[in-house]
């Protein structure tokens, strides 16, 4: 014989699971609120865990070897005095054959006026397979771009500087031609959430910020442990 519940009963019982449903819920908003007003710091760790870390493009500049254990992407800005703190650091583990370093140009516009210029700079010396040469000096000169009345001209001394075809690079230069891409690499750090410049991925784990060469160097050797060489 079919035993149907009281109708009763039955009310009784979606009461009390739409009142869990909407303690949860409540639970749920208070802990979301609160994280995001009383631990802001935590709620951004929490946000930033959620993105995934980026990957090898195929039209990337890449310096060290290929089979290196540890892979670093920085995003960076030729204008940021942190970037160039820590480019002669990268530089140095690249030259020992202990990491491969990709550079992703990221100007921070908004700080700094010749940021995005000196990015297109640095890929029409791409242009004439001489970034990363380009890339040194501009770091070596930044004060220097940093106070030059003309940017332009300062660049095209650059590119005399490390050899490029000076004709080339100019047209280049001015007709802008490598500026789509700094907004696709622009707008590709937007949606990874960079916020600062450098940021580094040592082997896809976030690090913010200019580092000292041995705190570099440390975070290489402990991800370089973690892939087993």
């Amino acid at each position: 014989m079919l035993n149907l519940k009281p109708e009763s009963e039955v009310g009784a019982g979606l009461r009390t699971y739409f009142l869990v449903c909407l303690l949860g819920i409540s639970v749920g908003l208070n802990i979301f609120f609160g994280l995001r007003i009383y631990k802001p710091k935590l709620w951004h760790e929490l946000q930033l865990a959620t993105v995934r870390p980026p990957v090898l493009r195929s039209d990337d500049h890449l310096r060290g070897p290929a089979d290196a254990s540890v892979t670093i992407i920085e995003y960076s800005d030729f204008e940021c005095p942190f970037s160039a703190q820590i480019h002669p650091s990268l530089k140095k583990l690249t030259e020992e054959n202990r990491i491969r370093w990709v550079y992703r140009c990221f100007p921070l516009s908004a700080m700094h006026p010749h940021a995005a210029e000196a990015a297109e700079a640095a890929e029409c010396a791409a242009d004439q397979a001489k970034f990363w040469e380009y890339a040194d000096v501009l770091f070596e000169s930044q004060g220097d771009l940093r106070n030059s009345g003309s940017a332009a001209s300062f660049l095209t001394d650059l590119a005399n500087r490390v050899g490029l075809n000076e004709e080339r690079f100019q047209s280049c230069l001015s007709a802008h031609r490598n500026q789509g891409r700094i907004r696709s690499l622009v707008a590709e750090g937007n949606s990874e959430r960079i916020e600062a410049t450098p940021t580094l991925f040592v082997n896809g784990k976030r690090q913010v910020g200019s580092l000292s060469f041995e705190k570099l160097e440390q975070l290489v050797r402990s991800a370089a442990k973690q892939a087993g060489k």
